[in-house]
């Protein structure tokens, strides 16, 4: 696909550990009227059928353990034909499970919520309707968990919905040469467009002058700048932007001059219009979707950016996914 636009460098794939990697998940629920038990499980590739299973390695041991019991608690629930599904997360010792149910749930059923949640210390969230709905089992408590970005000394605090990377360890790796392609320094204003929680905004604010952060979720940029106060950065600030509307898409780029993109698989076309025809001379962009990539680096190279850099990045081992880094830069836009 990059054929006719090779980097001048390729970089090493970056990879982690094959199993026992994964901290977020979205798990099917089913109960099995013929089977006699509840599935909870993987959904089977272009079908709604659930993956039979007990446990599984790519889940980090916190989560995998948890399968069996789940499924004995579904199996004795009034309410197990109404649950769709379990969003599982872990993070620095501590898990949330988030249950979708279509249904009222009986007291007898939020009761046994309640004693799986204390045997097996974990923190239960309850989802009746959409994403909003969202709300701990225990009235009052905090459905916060965090990670760490040890290199950095950051830690950041996010809900069990937001959106997080799910291989911690290969997250760590991104940002580090996400950092280093970068080559920031303490005059440095950069854009971090699609930035999340600020997964890279606040370790890009530590060796440069400014960061600004957009991203279309309210809730994301809440918790981002959260996330900022919370590690004592004052040199990074977020905006709500719709990055696919033109506006949004200008919003700062007359002030920046280096930028990371790290966009849905829609990719980032119109942000690199704007890139192009700003004094941007450094773009380091994360990608999920190569065909996207090679559409943006096509207009970043119609606009004077060369390709320095690309490497490959196995954040979901034993999957077809692979997503990719790629570092452009050109000379001064006035010289």
């Amino acid at each position: 696909m990059f054929d006719d636009c090779s980097p001048k460098q390729w970089i090493p794939t970056l990879s982690g550990d094959a199993v026992g990697y994964r901290s977020k998940a979205r798990l099917g629920v089913k109960h099995v009227i013929k089977k006699g038990r509840t599935l909870i499980g993987f959904r089977e590739v272009g079908s709604a059928y659930i993956t039979e299973m007990t446990s599984c390695q790519v889940l980090v041991p916190e989560l995998a353990r948890l399968i069996e019991p789940l499924s004995r608690l579904i199996d004795g629930l009034d309410s197990r034909s109404t649950i769709p599904q379990i969003e599982v997360a872990a993070s620095s010792g501590a898990v949330a499970l988030v249950v979708r149910h279509l249904a009222i749930l009986s007291s007898e059923d939020l009761a046994a919520f309640a004693a799986f949640q204390s045997a097996h210390k974990v923190m239960i969230l309850l989802q009746s309707k959409g994403p909003d709905s969202v709300k701990p089992l225990d009235d009052g408590a905090n459905p916060l968990l965090h990670y760490r970005l040890t290199d950095q000394g950051l830690v950041f605090e996010f809900h069990p919905m937001d959106f997080t990377q799910v291989n911690q360890a290969v997250n760590q790796n991104m940002v580090n040469l996400a950092l280093d392609l970068l080559d920031l320094n303490s005059e440095d204003l950069v854009l971090d467009a699609f930035c999340g929680i600020g997964n890279f905004s606040l370790a890009v604010a530590q060796r440069a002058a400014r960061v600004i952060g957009l991203e279309a979720s309210r809730a994301s940029v809440d918790r981002a700048s959260s996330n900022a106060q919370l590690n004592g950065l004052g040199n990074v600030s977020f905006e709500v932007a719709d990055l696919y509307q033109s506006e949004s898409a200008s919003l700062v780029l007359p002030q920046i001059n280096k930028a990371l993109l790290d966009p849905p698989r829609s990719g980032a076309e119109l942000v690199c219009q704007k890139l192009v025809a700003s004094a941007c001379n450094k773009i380091v962009y994360v990608s999920c979707n190569p065909k996207t990539l090679r559409r943006d680096a096509d207009i970043l190279r119609a606009g004077g950016f060369q390709l320095d850099h690309l490497g490959m990045i196995d954040m979901f081992p034993h999957t077809a996914h692979m997503e990719s880094i790629a570092c452009f830069s050109r000379g001064s836009k006035n010289g």
